[in-house]
């Protein structure tokens, strides 16, 4: 059974929006020519309308260059899991499997426009979204008193991240006994 008849009638909009979803700038042609042949739309239609719609998806790539950077190794205090907030604002759909980790950096930024208390979660160099902002704003102001830039602590790789609980955390600032990384 060909599979023409089935993607008969799909709109150019919708092709170019779930090849931006999944690929961001960067469509691979093979993936073009496919859905090409799957829709009737030229390939030439495809790209254009991905062109148009590439810095609109909502998802913003960020990196962290980490050279010099000084980070602190929290993972042996008592933490409390949370859900990563904004994971598909960071990430293309095809990127999800890719970026979950074991370990996370969270990165205060107090310069941040929408929230001075916002958490970034980085796993490895990338971005992959925030702490919840309820939570970053008792966590916040304590990261900001350590001698780091960023924190090192664990978490799963469906994007929970395991955040030190504030009495832990305060200990640390107060006495200075977690391990430097």
């Amino acid at each position: 059974m060909s599979t023409r008849g089935f993607y008969d009638g799909v709109a150019l909009i919708r092709v170019a929006d779930h090849l931006v979803y999944d690929y961001g700038a960067d469509v691979p042609d093979s993936e073009v020519t496919l859905w090409s042949e799957r829709t009737g739309h030229s390939a030439a239609a495809i790209r254009e309308a991905v062109a148009s719609m590439v810095g609109r998806s909502g998802v913003t790539r960020t990196t962290l260059d980490t050279t010099g950077l000084r980070v602190r190794d929290l993972t042996a205090l008592e933490a409390g899991r949370l859900t990563i907030a904004g994971v598909e604002h960071c990430l293309m759909r095809a990127e999800i499997l890719r970026f979950g980790a074991r370990r996370y950096l969270l990165v205060p930024e107090p310069d941040n426009p929408v929230d001075p208390h916002a958490v970034a979660v980085y796993s490895g160099q990338r971005h992959v979204g925030y702490l919840p902002a309820s939570r970053a704003v008792g966590i916040a102001p304590l990261l900001r008193q350590l001698d780091a830039d960023a924190v090192e602590v664990t978490g799963t790789t469906d994007y929970q991240v395991d955040v030190p609980r504030v009495p832990a955390l305060r200990a640390v600032v107060k006495d200075g006994r977690a391990a430097r990384g």
